[in-house]
């Protein structure tokens, strides 16, 4: 009996389109999810930049008049602002907090109400944080049934993001 050569290269035609889509389900489909997160995080990160550099800016921090908004309503509103707009971005929360800073030892303290007593510059530094909260959708999800709960792939990625801005107007902080 004769033994009949054949080269091995037809089996790499007929296996390429298999490799080929299981390279593009496993590495690129989560590739293009996870930069669609990235590139909206990005937003989340300068809303709260902007909103807190917003709100620092205020002549008071919770008491709002309708000529002059309070810092925390500021921080609120530049946050659905700047996100209201975008897609897949949701805006769960929305807080303002005042960082207090001694100059001596650097210890920080925080408070999320109006101060009590004068600042007092000599001693410390104030600084107003806003913390945003939110849930990033990927550009495409996939079955949960199929893969589980994954953040960014199969669910929405939570997302809290918090930016620092020094007050312009101390005594604002009292009202």
């Amino acid at each position: 009996m004769r033994s009949i050569y054949r080269r091995p290269k037809g089996n790499s035609i007929v296996e390429l389109p298999f490799v080929l889509w299981t390279i593009l389900l496993v590495l690129f489909y989560p590739l293009v999810n996870y930069a669609t997160i990235a590139i909206r995080s990005g937003f989340v990160f300068h809303a709260a930049q902007t909103a807190a550099l917003t709100a620092s800016k205020a002549r008071s921090y919770s008491t709002s008049t309708s000529a002059d908004p309070s810092a925390q309503q500021l921080a609120l509103d530049t946050a659905h602002l700047a996100l209201d707009t975008c897609d897949g971005i949701k805006l769960n929360n929305v807080e303002t907090e005042i960082v207090i800073t001694k100059i001596s030892d650097k210890t920080k303290s925080t408070t999320k109400t109006k101060l009590t007593t004068p600042p007092n510059l000599a001693a410390n530094t104030y600084q107003l944080q806003v913390n945003i909260d939110t849930s990033v959708d990927p550009l495409m999800k996939v079955d949960s049934q199929v893969f589980g709960s994954i953040p960014g792939i199969t669910t929405a990625y939570n997302l809290k993001v918090s930016q620092r801005h020094f007050v312009e107007n101390s005594q604002g902080l009292m009202r």
